[in-house]
């Protein structure tokens, strides 16, 4: 679902923050 995969990007991109 689109929501689903708009939360996984979420994820993702907060995961890269960190690494940052």
């Amino acid at each position: 679902e689109v929501e689903m995969l708009g939360d996984e990007l979420r994820t993702l991109n907060q995961n890269l923050g960190l690494m940052r």
